[in-house]
């Protein structure tokens, strides 16, 4: 079962930020603790104070709040520098907080002076400051302190200074009010936990939409509603010749054709938008829009060379094996007919017109012969052994075995080698037939036939200069190709000479592609000119 890849994306752990729940709002409730000192020492102060308020013990309650307005400012400063840790400093400003409030209640006289009521804040505070049954101790020791300012009144003044209803009542609202500063704390962090994690997620989604888009084989491109490029992968980069990194440039600018398409298609959307090729680019693209609302255009770019070239590899695939059983088919009944043709030729009392048709028939199955092995060789190319060929080393040998096999002198083929060493992994018994058939069409074609002229072919080796990938060109100075026929030179059985099959370039193509190459025909001022582009190499 083959293997599928696989993208991990980074997976942050959740990590809350530290401030949200701790130092940030223990910072407020300083500041608050130093504004309820502040304003009732500039109360006392000025003596706009309420009736009840510090009444009972005026110099107590001065020194209470002075003693808190010292501690609210140290707490300030030590919440700043953040040392003691973060629970020290809640557990001991809470303890100040119950003891300065329960002596600010006992100097104004007691319940009925109101203060008692600032427990609820420090309560409130701690609840959701700390965790656990911290809060709840704290409002136990609230209500203790409430209790037994009560109980000193009783003793100091008698029972008719003393409220223990209204004690308990404030007691029961501490707790209560500890119980739901707990459940909202701990709701709070599962939300704020919920939260990040869901950020986490989108962030995660994100990246991961962002390496698909980047890697799609299709081109992606993103346009706003003012005719900006927001978005393109890696795919539309290339085939739009787009630089690496651009910030949002005007599509007109970058890719004129693709920004007229898409204009022409706003203004008839019913239409399907014809292909299109960019200046200085190759790829022949077909657009695809979908509208974004009113934010912009998604543009799918596919390239429609590439697209037919699949289909056409299908087609070629069906006709290959329909073709390659065919041709078994044909194979015997040839034989039987060629050998029946060569014994009728050797019969004394053949005539010598019957002998013209004998050799007719003779040539005429070699070239169906010939047919048969190329579509038969066209059926076994996809078994392709690659192996690491040195370029530099094989050319040579390959143009003396052809130039002794076909009887020509050595010199008829010239090699141009560079110095570096050029490795390619290729199929050698592919490059031997690749080659052999572009030397033997530059050789038959470029002769022409009355009278045929020398040809003599250049075969060059060499690396493209924007990949660096190797090249073999082989170049003839023969009557080259009508430009009318260069669109059909690979088709198969197209040919322009009598003697030939049409299968020659076709296969060739072919044997390439097998082999991770392309063979391509380059237009020349005189001569014929094809490249063997190989797509991988090793220096």
């Amino acid at each position: 079962m083959p293997l599928t890849p696989t993208v991990t994306l980074p997976r942050r752990a959740i990590s809350l930020d530290p401030d949200a729940y701790t130092w940030k709002p223990l910072r407020l409730l300083n500041v608050y603790r130093v504004f309820l000192a502040g304003v009732l020492l500039l109360m006392n102060a000025s003596g706009y104070i309420p009736h009840l308020i510090g009444r009972a013990y005026p110099q107590l309650f001065l020194g209470v709040v002075l003693l808190y307005l010292a501690a609210g400012v140290g707490a300030l400063y030590l919440g700043s520098r953040r040392q003691p840790r973060f629970e020290t400093q809640v557990y001991v400003q809470s303890y100040i907080d119950i003891v300065a409030i329960v002596l600010l209640m006992h100097a104004s006289g007691g319940l009925e002076s109101g203060v008692g009521m600032l427990l609820l804040v420090t309560i409130t505070a701690s609840g959701l400051l700390v965790t656990g049954r911290i809060a709840i101790l704290l409002a136990a020791l609230a209500a203790l302190g409430i209790l037994s300012q009560q109980l000193f009144s009783q003793l100091m003044l008698g029972p008719s200074a003393t409220n223990y209803p209204q004690a308990g009542l404030l007691g029961a609202t501490l707790f209560a009010t500890a119980f739901l500063a707990l459940l909202l704390s701990r709701k709070g962090r599962e939300s704020a936990a919920l939260a990040e994690q869901r950020g986490i997620d989108l962030e995660n989604l994100a990246e991961l939409s962002e390496h698909i888009i980047e890697h799609m084989d299709s081109g992606i491109v993103v346009v706003d509603a003012k005719g900006r490029m927001r978005l393109a992968n890696e795919s539309a980069r290339q085939t739009l010749g787009l630089p690496a990194y651009t910030r949002n440039p005007p599509l007109e600018s970058m890719a004129p054709r693709l920004a007229y398409s898409l204009d022409s298609w706003r203004q008839h959307p019913d239409e399907t938008p014809p292909s299109f090729k960019e200046p200085d680019t190759t790829a022949e693209l077909r657009p695809q829009f979908v509208p974004l609302g009113n934010q912009g255009t998604l543009v799918y770019l596919e390239d429609a060379s590439f697209i037919n070239q699949q289909l056409q590899q299908l087609k070629l695939a069906s006709l290959g094996r329909l073709t390659a059983s065919i041709a078994h088919e044909v194979r015997n009944p040839l034989g039987a007919i060629s050998h029946a043709s060569q014994l009728l030729s050797e019969s004394a009392e053949l005539a010598e017109p019957d002998r013209r048709l004998t050799q007719i028939i003779d040539e005429h199955c070699r070239r169906m012969n010939t047919i048969v092995e190329d579509i038969l060789q066209l059926s076994r190319g996809g078994n392709v052994k690659p192996e690491l060929q040195v370029l530099n080393e094989e050319l040579p040998q390959l143009a003396h075995q052809y130039c002794t096999g076909e009887r020509l002198p050595l010199e008829r083929i010239s090699l141009e080698l560079p110095k570096e060493t050029v490795r390619v992994y290729v199929d050698a018994n592919h490059l031997r037939q690749v080659l052999w058939n572009l030397w033997t069409n530059g050789f038959l074609h470029g002769a022409g036939d009355d009278p045929p002229q020398v040809v003599n072919i250049t075969t060059t080796l060499g690396r493209l200069s924007d990949t660096g990938h190797p090249y073999v060109d082989v170049k003839d100075d023969g009557l080259g190709i009508d430009a009318a026929q260069v669109e059909e030179i690979f088709e198969p059985f197209f040919t322009s000479s009598r003697k030939g099959t049409g299968l020659g370039l076709f296969l060739a193509r072919e044997l390439c592609e097998f082999n991770n190459a392309n063979l391509s025909y380059l237009p020349t001022e005189s001569g014929t000119c094809f490249r063997i582009a190989f797509n991988k190499g090793t220096s």
